[in-house]
């Protein structure tokens, strides 16, 4: 039986090229890879942490998907994934509880902000 998420959303964080604005000349797509690298470890890391409820897909060709387990048989997942032709990373969540979007949302959004200060990203979808 497949269950219609309660709640659902897509969030759109821009790949900077830099602090100086109108400059288009760079690779976004390696930004994107290496942010997607850097959550997957994150991701598996605190998997393996016991109580964790959180299990990544094995395989997943459009980026990393991460189900959640949202207690008494409810479940949600968040699709990290790189734009093909623009610089963005979109970022999906699904949830069948009320609150899980937003619970999945700031945890995503703290992981932005503690592992990935660095790159150039703008945050401000998720905020």
């Amino acid at each position: 039986m497949c269950n219609e998420p309660l709640e659902a959303k897509e969030f759109r964080i821009r790949i900077r090229a830099s602090s100086i604005p109108n400059q288009f000349n760079y690779d976004f797509k390696s930004i994107g890879a290496e942010v997607l690298d850097i959550f997957q470890t994150w991701v598996v890391a605190g998997v393996n942490r016991e109580g964790s409820k959180w299990s990544m897909d094995e395989v997943n060709h459009e980026g990393w998907r991460v189900n959640i387990d949202e207690g008494n048989g409810k479940r949600g997942w968040a699709l990290l994934r790189q734009s093909l032709h623009d610089p963005l990373l979109v970022l999906n969540i699904e949830s069948e509880v009320e609150g899980g979007l937003q619970d999945t949302k700031e945890k995503i959004l703290a992981f932005f902000k503690s592992e990935c200060s660095n790159q150039p990203l703008e945050l401000d979808s998720l905020m």
